[in-house]
C-alpha cells in the first residue's frame, strides 16, 4: 500500500503509457517511446518495460522498416478481450517520415520485438509527437 518512484534506466523517453484499463491497479509493464539521440521531439523507438524484472524490449523504427528517417508518436496500448495479464494485447502508435504518408504500426504486447502484427499506410500524413489514446467502441454522437 505504498508508491515508489525509481528510474527504469538511464535512458531518455517521454510518454510512457500503461494498460489504460487497469489503471489504478499494481501493473508490471509499460511502453516508452524513446528521444531520438540530438532530439528533444522525435521518438526513434519503443520500449518494453517489464518492471518486476527491469528487462527492455527496444523495437527500433528505422530497422524495423528498413529506412532512417521514421520516428514514432506516443504509444497507446490496446488490451485484447478478456486479456490474462496487462500486457495481453497491442501496443499501437503512428509513424512519421517527412514527405510521406504515415503508418500505423501495432505490437503483439507480450513479445513486441517478434515484429509488427500490423502496419497499415494512412491516407495522409500525421504530425510527429500526435497523441493518442484507444476508445474500445463507438463514440457517442455529439
Amino acid at each position: 500500500r505504498a508508491v515508489r518512484e525509481r528510474d527504469l534506466d538511464d535512458v531518455p523517453t517521454e510518454f510512457a503509457r500503461t494498460n489504460d484499463a487497469l489503471l489504478g491497479t499494481k501493473l508490471r509493464h509499460a511502453w516508452a517511446p524513446r528521444i531520438a539521440q540530438r532530439s528533444h521531439t522525435m521518438f526513434d523507438c519503443v520500449i518494453k518495460y517489464d518492471v518486476g524484472t527491469g528487462a527492455a524490449v527496444h523495437v527500433n523504427y528505422a530497422a524495423l522498416l528498413g529506412e532512417q528517417g521514421w520516428y514514432g508518436s506516443e504509444v497507446v496500448f490496446v488490451p485484447r478481450p478478456d486479456a490474462d495479464s496487462d500486457d495481453d494485447g497491442w501496443a499501437v502508435t503512428i509513424l512519421t517520415r517527412v514527405g510521406e504518408r504515415s503508418k500505423a504500426i501495432g505490437h503483439g504486447g507480450k513479445d513486441p520485438g517478434a515484429g509488427p502484427v500490423a502496419l497499415v499506410t494512412l491516407p495522409q500524413q500525421v504530425p510527429i509527437g500526435f497523441h493518442a489514446a484507444f476508445v474500445p467502441g463507438p463514440l457517442p454522437a455529439r
